[in-house]
């Protein structure tokens, strides 16, 4: 189930992906990032849009309406299931405030839909207290890279909400042909990898925002 499945399916993984390719499922992001219009950072929130293997697996044997789609019920399960699980993974994301580590509360208002062929979650990360905005850099990212995040090629994979004005935004994303390169690696392979630090600045995937 999503990310519970990292704990308990990696050995399916492992034999049912072509050369035990190594990350083992790809998301798309988008990520509104909350002000409060007196220049306080709130929280996140996130879309997530997961590729259509891995959607498949996800949602394998779920019982369909009679309009094809997938059962409302059992999409609001496991989204239930998958954001129970994201604590132990920090959410996937992490970030500084003012030069400060950001400290998320649990996450708000999610759900899961299903668009063409691909899973989506929809996920509020609200801060534990608002701080300062001045200076905020957001990281959704998985240091395992049993994930690879990267945001959304669309130009509003981020956006800013209730910012100050005069507000800056640059978006990093990973490079397509470290995607490409790390995907070919087996599990072996990147566990030997020495450098695993180099290969967490190749997945970068940051949002930084800049307030006067």
């Amino acid at each position: 189930m999503l990310f519970r499945l990292m704990l308990l399916v990696v050995g399916f993984f492992a034999m049912a992906l072509p050369a035990q390719a190594h990350p083992h499922v790809f998301v798309a992001a988008k990520a509104e990032v909350i002000y409060d219009g007196d220049g306080n950072f709130l929280g996140v929130n996130h879309v997530w849009t997961f590729d259509e293997q891995y959607s498949a697996f996800a949602t394998m044997g779920f019982p369909k309406l009679a309009d094809g789609k997938l059962d409302p019920a059992k999409l609001a399960e496991l989204a239930k299931v998958n954001v129970e699980s994201l604590v132990d993974f920090g959410y996937f994301t992490a970030g500084k405030a003012a030069g400060k580590k950001l400290d998320f509360a649990e996450p708000q208002n999610y759900r899961l839909e299903f668009h063409g062929n691909a899973l989506v979650l929809f996920m509020s990360l609200p801060l534990k207290k608002p701080v300062p905005g001045k200076t905020v850099t957001i990281d959704v990212s998985d240091p395992s890279f049993f994930v690879a995040f990267a945001f959304d090629d669309a130009n509003d994979a981020v956006v800013l909400s209730r910012a100050p004005q005069g507000c800056t935004l640059s978006v990093k994303r990973p490079k397509e042909s470290d995607l490409s390169n790390y995907a070919r690696l087996s599990d072996q392979m990147f566990q030997a990898l020495t450098n695993k630090s180099a290969v967490s600045d190749s997945f970068g995937n940051k949002a930084i925002i800049a307030c006067p």
